[in-house]
């Protein structure tokens, strides 16, 4: 906690381990990190394929239509 409380405060540098320990956390729960890809590095969540058809059935309601189904 230590360490995510100093990342979230900018008060000091996290060492490599910490890092490491707090994106494996993050992937754990469904975040997927996205290389650089020309516009920049992101972040967002893993979606089961029930979850990305209900998105789809939103997103045809007049939302702009993207895959969600992350590997």
């Amino acid at each position: 906690m230590d360490a995510i409380e100093r990342f979230e405060n900018v008060s000091g540098s996290l060492k490599r381990t910490e890092i490491q320990a707090i994106r494996e956390t993050l992937e754990k729960l469904g975040a997927v990190f996205i290389p650089e890809n020309g516009s920049g590095y992101g972040v967002r969540l893993k979606f089961n394929n029930l979850e990305a058809a209900e998105i789809a059935r939103f997103e045809c309601e007049g939302g702009l239509v993207a895959d969600d189904r992350v590997p």
